[in-house]
């Protein structure tokens, strides 16, 4: 895990260019990556049953019980 460095904006996930090696860890060229997109690009590799019990799981369960919320409320 990176330790916590202040910031205008922390994001919860992150894609990251350049990972660098000091006495202390830094990502360098960062973009938040939102959830939503993660199970719209990839629900076979973000489908639940692969995932054991846990805090990612859950993170996930939240993120599909929100799309089908807004998918239920567009129709």
């Amino acid at each position: 895990m990176l330790p916590a460095l202040p910031c205008l904006f922390c994001p919860v996930r992150v894609l990251y260019h350049e990972f660098v090696l000091t006495t202390r860890n830094y990502i360098r060229t960062v973009t938040d990556v939102k959830g939503e997109w993660l199970i719209d690009i990839a629900p076979h590799y973000f489908e639940l049953n692969n995932f054991p019990q846990g805090s990612a799981k859950q993170a996930l369960d939240r993120l599909y019980r929100k799309r089908e919320k807004d998918q239920s409320a567009r129709f």
